[in-house]
């Protein structure tokens, strides 16, 4: 699953390559399903504690996940990510976060797992703050204002591009937009 978008046009400097090693590193440890997402959070926090100029000290929001598809079961964890809108049966719901503070905070981060099973037709959404955050709007609005774009009724089109747009604010650039949905509709565990 993404963990971050891609970087925007025009930066200059060190973020970006700092971006990338985040980028690359978290690509090449989540292949091994040995390892934890926790242990892969815990690398990344390291990653940029380790590879950050004194001045220019960066940090990151991360969301990972892993479906079990032999029982329907996502496995997931954050860090300072906002937490996933799972819908069921019609009625939305954030999930509850796991310990998590952003990467590049803290040498003494901490990490936990969380763990869900997926029902059949359950939407479950994935998305970056810069979807949903209004400058100078209280987090629980732009949060309640998430939900009822997600739980809107369809329009002809009930696609994604409907629901960025819904909650667009005009004439105003976002950091990133990022918004990713899972749905659970195969009786076998598929997504």
């Amino acid at each position: 699953m993404p963990a971050c978008p891609p970087p925007r046009h025009g930066n200059a400097g060190p973020a970006p390559l700092k971006q990338h090693g985040v980028r690359a590193c978290t690509a090449a440890c989540s292949r091994r399903r040995d390892h934890p997402l926790t242990g892969i959070l815990t690398r990344l926090n390291f990653l940029l504690l380790h590879t950050s100029e004194r001045s220019t000290a960066a940090t990151a929001l991360v969301i990972m996940a892993r479906y079990q598809p032999e029982n329907r079961t996502l496995t997931w964890a954050r860090a300072g990510h906002l937490p996933p809108l799972l819908v069921r049966e019609g009625r939305a719901r954030y999930l509850d976060l796991p310990e998590g503070v952003l990467l590049g905070a803290t040498h003494d981060a901490r990490y936990t797992e969380a763990t869900i099973e997926l029902r059949r037709n359950d939407q479950l959404s994935l998305y970056t703050d810069g979807l949903i955050e209004n400058p100078g709007e209280d987090l629980g609005h732009s949060l309640a204002r998430f939900v009822s774009a997600v739980t809107a009724p369809p329009a002809t089109d009930p696609g994604l591009d409907n629901l960025v747009t819904a909650l667009a604010v005009p004439g105003e650039q976002r950091d990133d937009v990022c918004v990713l949905r899972i749905t659970s509709c195969q009786p076998g565990g598929q997504l």
